[in-house]
């Protein structure tokens, strides 16, 4: 059992099973490397039961052939001082299996210190890669197998039970934080807290009772970010990290005065000119100000401010014929401007919430607890727009080439893709031009709209935006009775209305853009705005689409439990209701009957 319960304690940052350009068929390569990224040499890799096995150099590497017609294989790491690790993979029929990166776990005590999980050095926000989903193993912390599990694979090759982490319910001052509209959290909200959130984060696993409600499928975290709940003293901190930022420097303070105000306050930003990957920069800084009065024996009233803005460049996934052209640390979506690194999708978040909490301890073993909490702001997704035409009678003309260098139609493989008319030329070409300049041209994108004699722009870059406004109150009443039985009734609502809308955000030289869709199957199909046709955009300027979701949410649930000699249970109901409604800012002219209005 200890085997095994070691086995599944590795790290893989990629798995990728694709076709190269020129596939070397039945072998499976990769890097070691132990849990600092220094790599691995003289590694033992084999396959169960079987003899014949390769060391990697020193560098880490290896290559290892595979038997004939394999389909499902077990891979075994072993080494002197470290863990043996065994992966089950399945090989499919003419592919390469690549193992781009693999950390293996030195040899612990069960004993010993195990590192604290630190979400914010997994977290990110992207559209199909989303870190942020770690949810489902934020307790971590509280089990080696699982720490290890969230450190080293994410919710992207791990998931606990299978589930996803909407699953998994989080509550921060006593309000459910899980979005409408993807049902997860998202923990950059309270991103570079960690200081704070650290100390006071709880977790139920499961669904049982807790103070707040009965948790998810996947159990409920619990974060209490209350000055007396927090140990006193000041903390000083910098930290250094190649994963997502480089520096985070840390000041936090909590103290009272006189017994009767209890106060804390943190301060930390996080910054780096790139990640693991090139051309990624990362800039945040967050802020907590929290003070509680203590007005007696029975009544404690508490406010918390916490902004944490944050804004990362994005890298991109690769396909095995460019990883084996440009390398792991190859990221397309950057390029150089005025001698600067200019990423062309980046993300950003910028969501203020202030929380109001007030609690009631009576004489007769009871606890009563309101809880207010507003969120409003912002998050935005960026990327270019190419599609900039204008029109010319009934008809649109203009667009731009899709500036992403490993664009399929910029692959060598795309001349070779026809057995009988293969163009090794142009081939040659598309592979010299990826492996001397593979990134974002900023020049010829301004280039290109100032060509244009009207001012409008043929290239943009703009971004996606979802501006929620949110307001929801809980409240909470506990009683004991006889040490032995505890009633607990909680009640939800909570009010959010979002605007979702794409705006651009630099025309690169451009005085304005033409709002068309050259993709409609007509011209009066273009309009994204029958409302306003022929409309021309700036920056800020909502264009292309324009809605907003409203949601109201009630849920009232109760939990009687019970614990004595040995013995736990509880018994509880809930209700729940949920309301939507979309109403659309623009008349869509694809759609004209259906996306205007409520």
């Amino acid at each position: 059992m200890r085997w095994l319960f070691f086995s599944g304690m590795f790290s893989l940052l990629t798995f990728g099973q694709q076709k190269g350009v020129l596939p070397d068929l039945n072998t499976v390569s990769g890097k070691i490397t132990d849990h600092h990224d220094r790599p691995l040499s003289e590694v033992k890799v084999n396959i169960l039961r079987q003899i014949q096995h390769v060391l990697t150099d020193e560098k880490g590497n290896f290559k290892l052939q595979l038997p004939p017609n394999s389909f499902s294989i077990d891979l075994v790491f072993s080494k002197e001082r470290f863990r043996t690790q065994t992966l089950p993979v399945e090989v499919p029929v003419g592919e390469n299996l690549i193992l781009q990166k693999w950390a293996m776990v030195p040899e612990v005590d069960l004993q010993g210190e195990w590192p604290v999980f630190d979400l914010q050095d997994l977290q990110s926000i992207g559209d199909d890669f989303d870190r942020g989903q770690i949810g489902s193993v934020l307790h971590a912390q509280r089990n080696p197998f699982l720490n290890a599990v969230a450190f080293q694979l994410g919710s992207s090759f791990f998931r606990l039970r299978g589930l996803d982490s909407r699953h998994n319910t989080v509550s921060l001052n006593g309000i459910p934080m899980n979005t409408f509209d993807s049902g997860r959290p998202l923990w950059s909200q309270w991103g570079g807290l960690n200081d704070f959130t650290n100390r006071t984060q709880q977790f139920q696993f499961g669904i049982t009772a807790t103070e707040n409600n009965f948790g998810g499928l996947l159990g409920h975290t619990q974060i209490e970010l209350r000055p007396s709940s927090l140990p006193k003293g000041s903390k000083v901190s910098q930290a250094f990290s190649n994963a997502t930022y480089q520096y985070r420097s840390m000041l936090s303070h909590v103290g009272s005065i006189e017994k009767k105000v209890d106060f804390a306050f943190l301060l930390s930003t996080r910054v780096g000119r790139q990640g693991y990957l090139e051309g990624t920069p990362y800039h945040a800084q967050s802020g907590l100000l929290s003070i509680e009065k203590n007005w007696n024996a029975h009544h404690h009233t508490w406010f918390t401010a916490l902004f944490t803005p944050s804004r990362r460049g994005k890298s991109a996934p690769l396909t095995q014929e460019v990883f084996d052209i440009k390398g792991r640390f190859y990221n397309p979506n950057w390029g150089l401007q005025d001698g600067k690194v200019r990423n062309a999708r980046d993300t950003g978040v910028s969501l203020p919430m202030i929380f109001l909490n007030h609690q009631w301890q009576t004489n007769r073993g009871a606890n009563f607890r309101v809880n207010i909490a507003y969120q409003w702001g912002k998050q935005s997704w960026g990327r270019i727009y190419y599609n900039g035409h204008k029109p010319d009678g009934n008809f649109l003309i203009g667009g731009g080439q899709n500036p992403d260098p490993t664009y399929y139609q910029k692959l060598p493989s795309y001349f070779l893709k026809t057995a009988d008319q293969q163009n090794f030329q142009s081939a040659y070409f598309a592979l010299k031009t990826l492996e001397e300049e593979g990134q974002i041209d900023w020049y010829s994108m301004y280039e290109a709209n100032q060509n244009q004699a009207d001012g409008t722009a043929t290239y943009a870059l703009y971004e996606d935006v979802k501006a929620p406004k949110r307001i929801t109150t809980s409240m909470n009443w506990t009683r004991d009775w006889n040490n032995a039985y505890q009633l607990n009734i909680n009640g939800i609502y909570t009010v959010e209305n979002s605007a979702y809308y794409a705006t651009p955000r630099d025309l690169l030289g451009a005085r304005q853009l033409w709002d068309f869709n050259p993709y409609a199957s007509d011209f009066d199909s273009s309009h994204n705005n029958l409302n306003q046709p022929n409309n021309k955009v700036t920056a800020g300027d909502p264009f292309l689409y324009h809605y907003e979701l409203s949601a109201k949410v009630m849920e009232l649930s109760a939990q009687m439990t019970y614990q004595k000699k040995g013995f736990d249970g509880f018994l509880g109901l809930k209700a729940h209701s949920t309301q939507y409604k979309r109403v659309g800012k623009f008349r869509n002219g694809s759609y004209p009957e259906n996306s205007w209005g409520d």
